[in-house]
């Protein structure tokens, strides 16, 4: 039996969070795909080929999705916003999104590839112009992988994203800056009150625990941020 390592190794440091809102797969090719973005300049695609990893064919080869499900298993579709200029956020999969009619144009030219060998964590995308020029672009760590993850910046914008439409600006940046700092006399019970349905009781509770962001940075995320962000994307 092999030995346990428990208190040593702490897998949670392994997680990471999806930085857009679609099928996990499709990511290192969204990233490769805005970093082509503003190298386009205009220019009229004639063809975008893209090689993705074997499991990315399996779980996001859609390349016709017709709802805004479906979109989100489509690393085509994915391309073709991300080469559109689309951030490829929770709005970025509404039903207007779906049809937008330059993603669905451009979509027609994309063409997935899956390469044998090739870590679920890259992705090459190749760009043919109606002028005979190409253009290239690569990913070998997508941003939001434990070995290469979202700065505490980014997180911020995500999570403001999710929370500011449900909860306003004032209530999502309290509740970003307690659970950043969970270990706070107090934070327990104001992060119970914002995530609470009564707005009353958030209310009182706000006024009696208010908290101190002198050292709100100082501190690493907490485990507390699962736990919210699954809450809010169960929730709203």
């Amino acid at each position: 039996m092999p030995l346990l390592d428990l208190g040593e190794t702490w897998e949670l440091s392994f997680n990471g969070y999806k930085r857009y809102a679609s099928c996990r797969g499709t990511h290192a090719s969204i990233e490769t795909a805005q970093g082509l973005f503003p190298e386009l300049n205009g220019r009229e695609i004639a063809h975008v080929q893209a090689y993705v990893h074997p499991m990315c064919m399996i779980n996001a080869g859609n390349p016709r999705p017709r709802t805004p499900l479906e979109t989100k298993f489509s690393v085509q579709h994915c391309i073709a916003l991300a080469l559109c200029g689309f951030l490829l956020g929770e709005q970025d999969f509404t039903g207007g999104k779906t049809t937008d009619p330059q993603a669905r144009a451009l979509l027609e030219k994309v063409v997935a590839q899956a390469v044998e060998g090739q870590a679920p964590h890259e992705s090459v995308i190749e760009i043919s112009f109606t002028n005979g020029e190409q253009l290239r672009g690569e990913t070998k760590m997508v941003r939001s992988h434990a070995l290469n993850p979202l700065s505490l910046d980014e997180l911020h914008e995500k999570f403001s994203r999710l929370t500011v439409p449900a909860l306003g600006s004032e209530n999502s940046e309290l509740l970003f800056h307690t659970a950043a700092n969970f270990e706070h006399p107090g934070a327990r019970r104001t992060l119970t009150a914002l995530l609470a349905a009564d707005s009353d009781v958030s209310d009182h509770l706000f006024r009696r625990h208010p908290i101190s962001y002198s050292d709100i940075f100082r501190s690493p995320i907490p485990v507390i941020f699962d736990h919210v962000f699954a809450h809010l994307l169960t929730r709203f």
